[in-house]
């Protein structure tokens, strides 16, 4: 071989080397984020559940075994917001048939509660025994599970059972509320025993405790479910309400129903946006996103010489949305509410109610409509899975205020809701103030009306785009739009779609709020620039908590959690998982985890990176053993090496030869 022969030969390995180590450098998205995956994702605020809902995915689980972990493991790390004393909203999408449906197990009244039950007396809706409503969190999960479920039963319930008898640390959310409600839930047993010192102080942030009833509680309903409607624990239930002078009855946990709703649709773009109806807040979603569509907004809808013109008209479409919120209610009792839901929904409808916004001005909320008075709602917790084979879920769940009722059994560790506080009274305002609405006036076995908004969106091969949802009370109808225009409008990465600073108005009062903290505050320049438009602007502490997963037209994965809340979301890769180069498949790329035996795979090492603006994206790896794209590449560039070294070794023989001769 000559020596320019060799040098030949030395520039081509190393060119192929290069292309190697190139083609497997992460795959990115337009969003430039670092963390992606195509197996599947979970966000949630709270990081030890997002990890217990991957995990449920590594092991061959579905997207509803994996939510239904994660929500059952928030009960315990974020009792505070939801739990299975508490109820919700449930929307599932599943890829191979291109469905979505939705189950609305909103807590119900008792059926002793009657419409002016709080009139004169309206602190007792808010805590203690008559605020609580009949939990549904239970039912649920276990109808999705029947339904779309792969794991048993047990194995869900398995990892939060370990962290209840093993122990767990209080994170920051929890530790501020236990501290900011001291003086409501200090007088209980049951919260006394886990989040107080001997001395009555309350437990701080990275403290570790343990939760053996509640966990007891856990491994009765991981064996039978029904239990909680129809046995020793639905006992413990109704004797823990009725010894406080409650109302709740073990024939209204009997009679309790996790209720199959229509799922609503509209386009946004080319994609298909599906959310739920009553009796939570979609309509007013997709009303909001309805009226907007006519703006065509653009990436350059945010510049800086456009934002104030587009934010003051995202905040009167959001008043249009609030002033018609108010005609919703539960359709099993007011069957009207099923037209007030279409004409929210209807695009046309939208189209004039767009057209009476003015870019020059804002107006006093009867020009909007404020027809009732809005009604109340709470904190909540939501979650957003994808799973491997392309289905989704989005659930909001909530316990109403911090610690729902501020009653924790100390028999059974149930924190129970107070969402009978979030239904309207009759006679209860000012002659100026707009009415409340009798659509959700207290009657038995009805649901109130709640803001949530969870939402799943799919493009038109029927592959989910996002799964986005939020918690935050009234904010919640507010906040998923605008992340939703963020990312599909305006054309932001995932994380910088839940990070930018959002507004909220509700129509009463007429004030624009704005988060005080930077760096979700909005601009002082855009501040003022609503202000010279006729607004009034405050600022709140208040938030919406959003949790996102995103996926790109190639299929990778990005997982989000607002760090408003110190969320987490956690990407897993994919294993055995071949890479595209060219056109992305058009459909989700489906798991083989599960091995011949029907056993699921061995645990293996998970890696994490938190990012400085919060929401940590935790990407987990392939197990040791197994050849990961790393490998992969490790082991072709030794090979080349090896070559190199061969060919090299070669030369020099045969130029010794010549030289001797």
């Amino acid at each position: 071989m000559s020596l320019k022969r060799f040098k030949f030969v030395t520039l081509a390995v190393v060119a192929v080397v290069t292309v190697v180590l190139t083609q497997s450098s992460d795959c990115s998205d337009s969003s430039n984020q670092k963390r992606s995956g195509l197996y599947g994702a979970v966000a949630s605020d709270s990081e030890v559940c997002s990890k217990i809902g991957a995990d449920v995915i590594r092991d061959a689980g579905t997207a509803i075994d994996a939510a239904i972990a994660t929500l059952i493991c928030l009960g315990l790390i974020h009792p505070h917001s939801s739990g299975i004393g508490g109820g919700g909203y449930m929307l599932l999408y599943k890829r191979a048939t291109k469905t979505a449906t939705y189950l609305d197990f909103r807590e119900t009244a008792p059926g002793a509660s009657t419409p002016d039950m709080f009139v004169k007396r309206s602190w007792k809706s808010i805590k203690g025994e008559l605020s609580v409503a009949v939990p549904g969190e239970i039912l649920a999960m276990y109808n999705a599970w029947k339904t779309q479920g792969h794991l048993p039963w047990k194995r869900l319930f398995q990892p939060t059972i370990d962290l209840a008898s093993n122990g767990f640390k209080i994170d920051e959310p929890l530790a501020k509320v236990i501290k900011s409600t001291t003086k409501d839930i200090f007088k209980e047993k049951g919260f006394r025993e886990v989040y107080f010192h001997e001395d009555g102080t309350p437990r701080n942030e990275s403290e570790n405790i343990t939760d053996p009833v509640f966990a007891k509680t856990l491994t009765e309903l991981a064996e039978d479910p029904f239990s909680f409607y129809n046995g020793s624990i639905a006992r413990a239930i109704v004797k823990d309400i009725q010894d406080r002078g409650g109302i709740l009855t073990l024939e209204d946990l009997q009679n309790f129903k996790a209720t199959t709703r229509r799922v609503l649709s509209s386009f946004v773009n080319d994609d298909i946006l599906y959310t739920t109806s009553a009796t939570s807040s979609g309509s007013t979603l997709i009303m909001i996103l309805n009226i907007l569509k006519g703006f065509k907004f653009t990436p350059d809808s945010i510049s800086a010489n456009n934002v104030v013109q587009t934010w003051h008209r995202i905040i009167e479409a959001v008043k249009f949305g609030y002033a018609y919120r108010p005609f919703l209610g539960d359709p099993d009792f007011h069957p009207e509410v099923e037209e007030s839901i279409d004409l929210q929904i209807n695009a046309t409808y939208a189209e004039e109610l767009r057209q009476k916004i003015w870019d020059n001005t804002t107006h006093d909320p009867l020009y909007y409509g404020g027809f009732y008075d809005p009604m109340p709602d709470f904190g909540t917790t939501h979650l957003s899975v994808i799973g491997p084979t392309g289905d989704a879920v989005s659930v909001t769940s909530t316990l109403g205020r911090y610690f729902g009722a501020k009653i924790r059994s100390y028999k059974t560790g149930i924190v129970y809701n107070n969402h009978m506080s979030t239904f309207s009274l009759p006679n209860t305002t000012k002659s100026y103030q707009p009415k409340p609405s009798k659509a959700n006036y207290i009657e038995p076995g009805k649901r109130s009306v709640s803001t949530a908004c969870p939402t799943i969106v799919v493009d038109k091969d029927g592959s989910v785009r996002m799964v986005v949802g939020g918690s935050g009370a009234l904010r919640i109808t507010s906040g998923v739009p605008m992340v939703i225009m963020n990312k599909l409008w305006f054309g932001l990465s995932l994380e910088k779609s839940i990070d930018r600073p959002r507004l909220h108005h509700q129509l009463f009062p007429n004030i624009i709020y704005y988060e005080r903290n930077s760096p979700y505050s909005v601009p002082k320049p855009v501040r003022d620039g609503l202000k010279a438009l006729g607004h009034e602007l405050r600022w709140s502490n208040r938030y919406c908590a959003i949790q996102g997963v995103y996926r790109n037209e190639s299929g990778q994965l990005y997982g989000k959690s607002d760090p408003r809340k110190t969320g987490v979301a956690v990407v897993l890769q994919a294993r055995n998982v071949v890479l595209y180069s060219g056109q992305p498949p058009t459909t989700f790329p489906t798991s083989k985890a599960r091995n011949k035996t029907g056993q699921p795979p061995p645990t293996f090492p998970t890696s994490k990176a938190r990012n400085k603006t919060g929401g940590t994206h935790t990407s987990y790896h392939k197990k040791k053993g197994s050849l990961g794209k790393g490998a992969i590449v490790g082991i072709v560039l030794g090979l080349l090496i090896l070559v190199v070294i061969i060919i090299g070794a070669i030369y020099w023989f045969k130029f010794k030869s010549k030289e001797s001769k």
